[in-house]
């Protein structure tokens, strides 16, 4: 601390070098500013950067660190007491055994829940099939319409180049022999009948079919061999199949 000389305390007038020794005394005790203050770096569970902001760490607030009551067991778990605090608790117990049902009807089942359909009970309804049913249809089928199955009449149609409907057919795309059960496209037969004058006429037209054929006969075949002057030997047996 400064010594100061004051004129309360001398009882009189200070001189000129009293006053300078006051001035002097307080000059060398004054604080001195020091240098800018900064603050350490933390580490562990709570770290922080020079600005002195803190940062609690990753992983690292464990049961001590929580504001709760003792320990819990394994059991239990943590539970808010609505004023910040928590409480170990025990749940309660919902370990129970669930029974699949036993289903009746139309489709059963077991108590491990494995369904099956019952006998006799699929009726028209059930069915996936492309087109509304008619009385007297029965179901056909076939793999590019919905489900697979469609309704068709019974028997041989009477429409010519309905599927199941056959036809005396040339064929205009080959002179070679044709074995029965070979496929052909409909757009390269010509409905046509048995005539046949030399290898330049025979009786056709130039009407095509839809669909795919099946030949049942032989095409190609003359005298026993295959006839290669011309296409009027190619007319045969054929069933439309699709």
């Amino acid at each position: 601390m400064a010594t100061i000389v004051t004129r309360s305390g001398k009882g009189s007038a200070l001189a000129h070098t009293e006053v300078d020794a006051n001035f002097t005394n307080l000059n060398n005790d004054k604080l001195e500013t020091s240098a800018a203050y900064v603050h350490p770096n933390h580490s562990g569970e709570v770290t922080s950067t020079a600005d002195g902001a803190t940062v609690v760490a990753s992983n690292v607030i464990d049961a001590d660190n929580l504001k709760v009551t003792g320990n819990g067991s394994t059991s239990q778990f943590l539970r808010s007491d609505g004023d910040g605090t928590f409480t170990w608790a025990t749940p309660a117990d919902t370990d129970t055994v669930y029974t699949h049902p036993n289903h009746s009807g139309e489709v059963t089942s077991t108590a491990d829940g494995a369904t099956v359909i019952a006998d006799n009970v699929v009726d028209e309804a059930n069915l996936k099939v492309s087109n509304s049913p008619t009385n007297g249809y029965f179901l056909s089928a076939q793999s590019g319409n919905t489900g697979g199955l469609t309704w068709a009449a019974a028997g041989a149609s009477t429409t010519v180049g309905d599927v199941g409907t056959y036809a005396m057919m040339r064929d205009t795309s080959s002179t070679a022999n044709f074995t029965p059960g070979t496929t052909k496209a409909g757009s390269a037969l010509r409905y046509a009948n048995t005539y046949q004058y030399g290898a330049s006429y025979y009786g056709s037209g130039n009407v095509s079919a839809s669909g795919t054929w099946r030949i049942m006969g032989h095409s190609g075949i003359y005298n026993g061999s295959v006839n290669s002057a011309g296409t009027a030997t190619s007319t045969s047996l054929y069933v439309r199949i699709s």
